[in-house]
C-alpha cells in the first residue's frame, strides 16, 4: 500500500504529445466496426497474451502510428493511461452504484519493435494485478468524496496531469439482445473523463464481437476516426 501511495505521489510527468494540453468545448465521438472476438482470442493464444493485453497492444500501436503522423517520437516516449478497475465482489454485482479503483499503464509508443511493445504491456499489466494500486486509489477517491471541493479539484487535476487518456474494457452481453423483436446490432458507451484528460477510450464486447469507441477533445485529437481506422487495420492484419 505504501509503495502504491509513493507511486501516485512521485509519478513523473507523461510524455508531451498532441493528446495532452488545454481542452476545448467541442468534442468528437467515433466508433469502430464490429471485430470478431473469436479470432482475437486465437491471436491471444498465438501471442501468449490475455485478450485484455492484446487490446491494449492494438490501442498502443494505433496511437503510436497516429502520433508519428504528427512528428517523431523518442524511443522512451510513453502515453500513460488511467484504467478503472471494478472492485465489487460477485455478490455485489446486482447492486446499484460503483466501487472502482484506478491503475496507471504507460503505453510504450516510442518503442519501434511491436513485439517488445506487447511484452512491455504484459509486464506492466502483470505487475498491476499483483499490486494494491486499485485498492489504494479507491481509498483516495473515497477520501476526495468527503473533502472540500477545492482540495478535490486540485488532487484530480494533479492525477490527470500525469496521464493523457482514460481507457476501460467492459464485457457486454455474450448473446444478441432484442428490443420489441428487433435485434440490437451493436452497443457502445463513453468512459467518463475527469480533470484535464482529452481522450476517452471505450472497449466493449457484445455477441462475440469487440467494438472500440473514442470520445476526444477536438483540439487534442483532431481526427479520432483515423485512430479507429488504424486500430481496425491492426486487428485485421493479425486475425488474417
Amino acid at each position: 500500500i505504501t509503495r502504491a501511495l509513493v507511486k501516485f505521489a512521485t509519478m513523473p510527468a507523461d510524455t508531451d504529445t498532441q493528446v495532452k494540453g488545454p481542452l476545448q468545448i467541442k468534442k468528437k465521438a467515433v466508433w469502430s466496426e464490429a471485430l470478431p472476438l473469436d479470432k482475437i482470442k486465437m491471436v491471444s493464444v498465438r501471442k501468449k497474451a490475455t485478450i485484455n493485453d492484446l487490446l491494449m497492444w492494438f490501442m498502443c500501436n494505433a496511437l503510436r502510428e497516429y502520433l508519428l503522423g504528427q512528428g517523431p517520437l523518442e524511443k522512451d516516449a510513453t502515453l500513460r493511461i488511467i484504467i478503472p478497475v471494478d472492485l465489487r465482489s460477485k455478490k455485489d454485482l446486482s447492486k446499484m452504484g460503483n466501487r472502482f479503483g484506478l491503475v496507471f499503464l504507460s503505453l510504450p509508443i516510442g518503442e519501434e519493435d511491436p513485439e517488445l511493445r506487447l511484452r512491455d504491456i504484459q509486464r506492466q499489466m502483470s505487475a498491476i494485478k499483483q499490486s494494491r494500486e486499485a485498492v489504494v486509489a479507491y481509498g483516495v477517491l473515497a477520501m476526495l468524496g468527503r473533502s472540500p471541493r477545492a482540495f478535490e479539484e486540485k488532487v484530480v487535476d494533479f492525477l490527470s496531469s500525469k496521464c493523457s487518456a482514460v481507457i476501460t474494457n467492459v464485457p457486454g452481453p455474450r448473446k444478441a439482445l432484442y428490443i420489441a423483436g428487433s435485434e440490437m446490432k451493436g452497443i457502445m458507451f463513453w468512459v467518463p473523463k475527469s480533470g484535464n484528460l482529452g481522450l476517452g477510450i471505450s472497449l466493449i464486447s457484445y455477441n462475440n464481437q469487440v467494438l472500440l469507441g473514442l470520445a476526444a477533445d477536438s483540439e487534442r485529437v483532431k481526427d479520432p476516426a483515423e485512430i479507429i481506422e488504424i486500430f481496425q487495420d491492426n486487428v485485421n492484419a493479425e486475425i488474417g
